[in-house]
């Protein structure tokens, strides 16, 4: 059967706009929120989890809209089972730390119950939608995407959410419980979170390039006569 494959489009300026800016607005965002508007861990921890839902609903449109070259929508059964198991794996971290922030919060965790950071968090999904927009849609990057590795890449930085939640849960908010506490780890903090946000966007591929040695063409000419 004849299958279409796409070619992709010239680079434009938005995609010289490279993922590792939206790991730096992230980093800003909570910042902003420890040092400036005087966040404890209870408010750091209802961003992050909220995060995670953030994350989990580009996760999926990421899935759905993955075309692996194809020129049309492909909703085929292998997209549908990586759909679903992106659903489990969002869920299982979404209930793991409602489950463990259970007695610290008087109860369950939920969406709504604090008002402060409603800018953030808005901040944080503008944030989110913007990369999603110019560096999986704009870019074309849809077109050649995976939705397996869509599913996988998007847990593994769920996970990383989930570490520093856990690590804060478990450790950090035991050891500093006076008002405040929180800036005194948030270097810590903010530099994992960075660095999965850093590993989430592709930087490490990029620096890879840099350090990468250019292909020569006549080499390759070569070797391809042979």
């Amino acid at each position: 059967m004849h299958q279409e494959y796409i070619v992709d489009d010239p680079i434009r300026f938005w995609q010289r706009i490279h993922p590792s800016f939206w790991a730096v607005i992230n980093l800003l965002i909570v910042s902003y929120g420890i040092f400036v508007d005087k966040w404890d861990f209870y408010l750091l921890i209802y961003v992050f989890w909220m995060e995670l839902y953030i994350t989990a609903g580009a996760m999926l449109i990421r899935v759905a809209t993955a075309r692996e070259y194809k020129r049309h929508l492909n909703l085929t059964g292998e997209k549908f089972t990586f759909f679903g198991i992106g659903i489990l794996f969002s869920a299982a971290c979404i209930t793991l730390i409602v489950a463990m922030t259970y007695d610290i919060f008087g109860g369950e965790l939920r969406i709504g119950q604090f008002a402060a950071p409603l800018i953030p968090i808005l901040l944080l999904w503008l944030n989110h939608l913007i990369r999603l927009g110019l560096h999986y849609f704009q870019n074309k990057r849809f077109r050649k995407a995976n939705p397996a590795t869509e599913m996988i890449v998007s847990f593994f930085y769920q996970v990383g959410i989930v570490g520093i939640l856990i690590a804060i849960t478990l450790y950090y908010l035991p050891r500093y419980p006076q008002p405040g506490g929180v800036k005194a780890v948030a270097t810590y903090v903010l530099a994992f979170k960075l660095v999965i946000d850093l590993l989430y966007s592709g930087f490490l591929r990029t620096v890879i390039d840099w350090f990468t040695p250019p292909v020569r063409l006549e080499k390759t000419k070569k070797s391809n006569r042979r």
